[in-house]
């Protein structure tokens, strides 16, 4: 027990790579982005699929994170 009274406990500071609103542009940017992969397969008249991480649980029963896809049917002209 003496061992432990002897340690310095001191507040860490929070590491941030990216401020809020940094974050928020990044997150902004990856959407428009895919939305524009999205037109640009409706204009070419191909499907398009996104991956996505989903958590799934194996045989193990441990949860792991896999791509799944997700087909994005064509738009249709309204």
């Amino acid at each position: 027990m003496s061992h432990l009274s002897k340690l310095k406990i001191v507040a860490q500071q929070q590491r941030r790579l990216q401020s809020k609103t940094e974050h928020r542009r990044a997150k902004l940017l990856e959407k428009l982005d895919e939305q524009l992969a999205m037109v640009q397969a409706l204009i070419a008249g191909e499907c398009y699929t996104t991956t996505r991480r989903v958590w799934q649980t194996n045989e193990e029963r441990r949860r792991v994170s896999v791509g799944a896809r997700y087909p994005r049917d064509r738009v249709q002209n309204r």
